[in-house]
């Protein structure tokens, strides 16, 4: 997915980006540490997720239908996605563009594939890896 760097806050555990791309803006920690985030700077990403899905905590079922977005609510990172498959160990694969498919723990039998999950984090548990520069 192409995102655009708008702001960038260094920390102890590195730097924490706000960025906006076709399904909104939020904020995550910048998990590449060979590559410099610059404000501005476009970049095609891939999304971590560094905790399990525990519905009713970080995660809870929408209704259909929904689409995918990203945002910031209540000081949390907000990423709203279609679960497209399921593993036998529990991995969803959540869909959140036709460029973007995300990989996040969960248990099995815990949801359905074609379901809608809203995950809810601090910024600083998913992480953005560039895996090239945007145009």
């Amino acid at each position: 997915m192409k995102v655009r760097l708008v702001e960038i806050s260094q920390g102890t555990g590195g730097a924490t980006v706000r960025y906006e791309c076709s399904l909104g803006v939020s904020s995550a920690r910048w998990g590449d540490p060979s590559i410099e985030p610059v404000v501005g700077n476009d970049y095609f990403i891939e999304f971590t997720f560094l905790d399990p899905i525990r519905l009713g905590e970080n995660a809870s079922v929408l209704p259909r239908p929904a689409r995918a977005t990203v945002s910031v609510c209540d000081s949390r990172a907000q990423v709203d996605g279609l679960v497209e498959e399921i593993d036998e160990d529990g991995i969803i694969a959540l869909r959140l563009a036709p460029d973007c498919l995300a990989l996040i723990e969960s248990h099995p039998g815990v949801l359905e594939k074609g379901t809608w999950l809203r995950l809810r984090f601090p910024a600083s548990r998913i992480e953005l890896f560039a895996i090239g520069r945007g145009c």
